[in-house]
């Protein structure tokens, strides 16, 4: 290049890269930084200064956002002036010289246009997005390493900000508009993190802490993941009379029953035992059957979110769907006792002995069901599943057999030092299955 090239205009945009980069480091790391594991390790260290700077800065928000805004802003517009106003000029006079053509020819123009689209990736790149997922990868490490830095813009850059901050609260007033401090949202994971803290320490007691969580992750369960497969449910035929089903439903010691007509499969009501007892005690328990006195049936699809089936159902008083899937048929029963049971735990009643899905039978052998949901076994077992297709034990074994067992068929699956033994197969599921580690301690 010639002798009279601007190099320090070029180290200026260099470090005007690098203040970017910092800033844009700091804001991801703030803004993803764990502030309980900040004020954890500012009590253990008795007053860590960088811990209480990261959480002054965190009880403040928009001192560090107003601060990237202006700079990276600020910035910006200062390369390109430097380069739009001299350094365009020499890198027109350099590409003339190099090349030997006149100014104004297109070789001259496209030269340009290539210099500064790398100047705009380069800026893009090393001075935002770059610095921003590396200080996201550990976001506390990042923020101890830069807190320092973004203080020390804080207070080289206060009348700038205090401007800025003055004329935004001015413009928010003079238009009746609702100031909202950045720092009013609190995501699910930090709530989830004082949870757990809270837990830990003892202040929350273990029914607490799993109602808390169950709250904040009801919204994204679905029908499917609380309802009572298809295979289990107990129906009544809509053909039967009044008499006979009384007794029939009085051994289950359930309240309300789907009730179906020829198969299983065809829904057509669901009958409450309270309805079916004034009958029984009426004269006209003889004239009429189960289908007449039926409610019509609540069909909810199975991939219903259980926050919005529990609004329907208060909404419409029914305290029984009957879930179907993609196909139309039926995929399982969903109760309002279902649904709240996912909030407060496993609701009990008088006539409920609380089954367990698994039962240990020794030093590595274990009884389980075949409905026994996969994460349960992986507590149990200290062992993982790929889970993406299946949830129960049931499903798991069916997808490594490759096929339905038969109610006589003898299965036996290796997977992870256990063997499974397949001991009951009903109605083409697995009903019970016996688990046992590969030479257990006896």
């Amino acid at each position: 290049m010639p002798d009279g090239y601007p190099y320090w205009k070029v180290a200026i945009i260099f470090v005007l890269i690098v203040i970017e980069a910092v800033i844009s480091a700091g804001y991801a790391a703030l803004n993803t930084v764990n502030e309980n594991q900040v004020r954890k390790r500012a009590e253990e260290s008795k007053g860590d200064k960088r811990s209480l700077q990261i959480l002054a800065l965190l009880l403040e928000p928009n001192r560090y956002i107003s601060l990237f805004e202006v700079l990276l802003t600020g910035t910006s517009i200062m390369i390109g002036i430097l380069f739009s106003t001299s350094m365009y000029e020499e890198l027109d006079q350099y590409v003339e010289g190099l090349f030997g053509i006149q100014e104004g020819a297109i070789i001259n123009g496209i030269v340009i246009i290539v210099v500064l689209a790398v100047l705009l990736y380069v800026t893009i790149f090393f001075g935002n997005i770059l610095p921003r997922r590396l200080a996201m990868v550990n976001p506390e490490a990042s923020a101890y390493a830069f807190v320092r830095v973004m203080n020390g813009l804080l207070f080289c850059f206060r009348p700038v900000l205090f401007i800025f901050n003055l004329s935004t609260k001015a413009f928010m007033f003079i238009f009746r508009l609702p100031q909202k401090e950045a720092g009013d949202n609190v995501t699910e994971d930090e709530i989830i993190s004082i949870v757990n803290e809270g837990h830990e320490q003892g202040i929350l007691e273990d029914s607490e802490a799993e109602m808390i969580s169950n709250i904040i992750e009801f919204d994204e369960k679905e029908v499917m993941d609380v309802m009572t497969h298809r295979k289990k449910i107990i129906s009544v035929d809509a053909n039967m009379d009044i008499e006979s089903a009384m007794h029939y439903l009085l051994e289950r010691k359930f309240s309300r029953f789907p009730v179906y007509d020829e198969d299983s499969e065809n829904i057509v009501g669901t009958i409450h035992v309270k309805d079916l007892t004034r009958y029984y005690l009426s004269e006209k328990k003889d004239l009429v059957s189960v289908r007449e006195i039926a409610s019509p049936p609540y069909m909810v699809p199975d991939t219903q979110s259980i926050n919005v089936l529990l609004n329907d159902m208060r909404a419409k008083k029914v305290h029984m769907a009957i879930a179907v899937d993609e196909y139309g048929q039926i995929a399982g029963l969903v109760t309002m006792e279902d649904i709240l049971e996912e909030i407060v735990g496993n609701i009990l009643d008088e006539h409920d002995v609380e089954e367990k899905m698994i039962v240990r039978h020794g030093e590595g052998r274990y009884l389980m069901k075949g409905l026994t949901p996969l994460e349960e076994v992986e507590d149990v077992l200290g062992i993982s599943f790929e889970q993406d297709e299946y949830d129960t034990v049931n499903g798991f074994l069916i997808s490594m057999l490759g096929h339905i067992p038969s109610d006589n068929e003898k299965v036996v699956l290796n997977y992870e030092g256990y063997r499974f033994y397949i001991v009951d197969v009903e109605n083409k599921m697995i009903r019970y299955v016996r688990v046992v580690k590969d030479n257990p301690t006896e």
